[in-house]
């Protein structure tokens, strides 16, 4: 298991920290709504994007969506 990727809701912080204590591995967040049929921000691993984002945010702004 390399990292876990959270689908479905937006992962709190408080949980996200518990899980990457529990896992030993990063917990990568993102935020979309089914209006935009894609994500709004996540980390992208391909793009070489850090898997630490900033405190309490959902991942930097997905390539494609403006």
């Amino acid at each position: 298991l390399k990292t876990i990727f959270v689908a479905g809701e937006q992962c709190d912080y408080e949980s996200k920290v518990w899980a990457e204590k529990v896992f030993k591995v990063p917990i990568l967040n993102h935020w979309w709504q089914t209006e935009t049929g894609h994500a709004i921000t996540a980390t992208c691993l391909g793009l070489g994007q850090s898997l630490k984002p900033p405190q309490y945010t959902t991942g930097m702004p997905f390539p494609g969506y403006d």
